[in-house]
């Protein structure tokens, strides 16, 4: 079969991933609006359903794919019509997401507004609510066995439709099945698929790596309603999972398997008896930057020797009917650290965090307005020990009416609890009892104010990252703070950027410090011209004196005008020096950076 060859000279770079090509590749197109009958070399001779480009691709061919829907034909059992699945191809990139035939600009690439599906609803009378499925095959996208590497890629498509409930084989994976195969997800959604286990995806035995992906309303008819990863390795980057439901592990059960997770969203997902939106068995994975929002049994359950890590990770309105209503550990000691615990609840013990038999590590963690109806509106122990230092417990309450209630232990738990502000007092070395003062608690802002008594307060040995909750050094002025935050000087913009029109930029740093504002671009050290790059502030600072001094709020707003000439979309750099003109300062810079609406 004929494609279109071209010479490659550089090497094709996709989403982050790069690697070079031979010398002659293929770019084969699909559409499901073309005329049929081509042979995949342009648009207009595109052929109309993946499978035919999946037939004739070579290693390192790009298939483009238009928006459509395209539905599996190729049968992994020949007297099953219901195990059709697309199987991806070794060192074979698949894009989705082009305008494709007949569109002005056929080339034109935008996942968002040409949406390519991969489904699984075969006859196309998919009912709502997982009904009339009966017909669908069990996986969208089926990769068993076939080894492939990070170099196999499948980007910016839709995977829906696919409904895993045959007994043994087919049974989990709806979305997508991998076993002993590695491929990259990029920019995929798996949506509205279910399983017996694993509803959206099915990862066994693999190091496959997911960027930016998102995972939604799938369902499981028990364990791992978005994803399962079993005896193997993942990554998740910059992933969504959300709306995702099953009895154990309603967005993401892990077994015996060490996963990582940055920066990725669990929202509103569902464990009916547990683990709303992670559930880990004899698993350690390291969480990096995740927020875990309004998930409905707990946000985390740890169980049977899990140790995961747990960084800069914030829980947020997460509730059970069982122990623990952000984090439940079973027989489980994980490192928690930098994370802020806000409105977590449960009906049982434990609002925001449940320890059984297990010894968790929790440093520089904030505990603000969790609740428990029974004991331990912050943290209950059932024969645990875990060690807090850092921390800021305040605000927590349980039963009904509610009282305050921070740590609750029963007879055979004793927690090592050092250098912690604890709302009523707890017996521990450094621990005090003193309203934090933070910036705004009610509204989440846990950040501390210059006056707060948790400044200065820590304990140096225990905080083993060189950064708090988001970014800033930690340690930055000699001693280390309770809490997630550091204190430090910080730098912002209020309200919104458009051109010609007012922003305030506000300051943070001590009573009575000078400032020095910068903002726009190209900023020099000294010796500064009185250009301040391309900003124009309405109250304009002279470089040769003080432009003003932090008050004893430890807040300074700067009025300022956006130029006019500013185009939507660009981005200015904001910078700051703070300190005694001629003496120590602190440069802030690209803190927080105007992007002009």
């Amino acid at each position: 079969m004929l494609f279109e060859r071209f010479r490659l000279t550089t090497p094709l770079a996709l989403a982050g991933l790069f690697f070079l090509s031979p010398l002659f590749a293929a770019t084969i197109h699909v559409d499901d609006s073309a005329p049929g009958g081509g042979d995949g070399s342009s648009w207009a001779l595109a052929f109309d359903d993946l499978q035919d480009a999946l037939d004739g691709a070579a290693p390192f061919d790009v298939i483009h794919v238009a928006q459509g829907v395209y539905r599996p034909s190729e049968q992994v059992d020949p007297a099953d019509p219901r195990s059709v699945s697309f199987v991806m191809i070794a060192d074979v990139a698949i894009l989705g997401g082009f305008a494709g035939y007949g569109a002005v600009d056929p080339d034109e690439r935008d996942v968002a507004a040409y949406t390519s599906v991969l489904s699984g609803d075969l006859d196309g009378n998919d009912g709502p609510d997982f009904t009339n499925r009966s017909d669908n095959c069990y996986h969208v996208v089926f990769n068993n066995g076939n080894y492939l590497t990070s170099t196999a890629v499948l980007d910016g498509f839709t995977l829906s439709g696919g409904h895993a409930d045959v007994a043994v084989q087919y049974n989990s994976g709806g979305g997508i099945f991998i076993q002993s195969s590695s491929p990259t997800l990029n920019g995929c959604t798996l949506t509205d698929n279910w399983a017996y286990n694993s509803g959206g995806v099915n990862i066994v035995t693999s190091q496959t790596v997911l960027n930016r992906c998102t995972i939604a309303d799938n369902r499981a008819g028990h364990i791992g309603g978005g994803i399962i990863v079993s005896d193997g390795s993942v990554t998740l980057n910059d992933c969504v999972i959300s709306g995702n439901m099953a009895n154990l592990g309603g967005g993401m059960s892990i077994f015996s398997s060490d996963s990582t997770l940055v920066g990725c969203i669990f929202v509103n997902n569902g464990g009916i008896n547990d683990g709303g939106a992670l559930h880990n068995l004899d698993s350690s994975p390291t969480l990096i930057d995740c927020d875990f929002i309004e998930n409905n049994g707990g946000a985390i359950l740890n169980d049977l020797d899990s140790a995961p890590l747990v960084k800069g990770c914030t829980f947020e309105r997460n509730w059970s009917d069982e122990s623990g209503g952000a984090i439940a550990n079973l027989g489980s000691s994980p490192i928690v650290y930098n994370c802020i615990f806000r409105e977590n609840s449960t009906d049982e013990t434990g609002g925001a965090l449940f320890n059984y038999i297990s010894d968790p590590s929790v440093t520089h963690c904030v505990f603000v307005g969790n609740t428990a109806l029974v004991r331990g509106g912050a943290v209950a122990n059932d024969t645990s020990s875990p060690i807090l230092t850092n921390c800021v417990l305040w605000a927590n309450s349980s039963g009904n009416p509610p009282s305050s209630d921070e740590i609750s232990n029963d007879s055979y738990s004793f927690p090592a609890v050092t250098y912690c502000d604890v709302e009523g007092g707890y017996a521990g070395a450094g621990n005090i009892d003193a309203d934090p003062l933070f910036a705004d608690g009610p509204n989440g802002d846990f950040h501390l104010t210059w006056n707060s008594p948790c400044r200065d307060s820590g304990d140096n040995s225990a905080s083993t990252e060189v950064h708090d909750f988001e970014g800033d050094p930690r340690i930055a002025l000699g001693t280390s703070d309770m809490g997630a935050d550091e204190y430090y000087y910080r730098l912002y913009h209020m309200g919104d950027v458009i051109a010609g029109s007012p922003v305030d930029v506000k300051v943070v740093g001590f009573p009575n410090a000078p400032v020095r504002l910068f903002l726009g671009s190209g900023i020099a050290d000294p010796p500064y011209s009185t250009q301040h790059g391309d900003f124009l502030l309405n109250w304009p600072p002279l470089w040769q004196g003080t432009i003003g001094s932090i008050p004893g709020d430890g807040i300074l707003v700067f009025p300022a005008t956006v130029p006019a000439g500013w185009p939507s979309g660009s981005t200015h750099p904001l910078q700051s020096l703070v300190g005694p003109w001629g003496g120590p300062w602190t440069r802030l810079t690209n803190l927080d950076p105007l992007t002009v609406d």
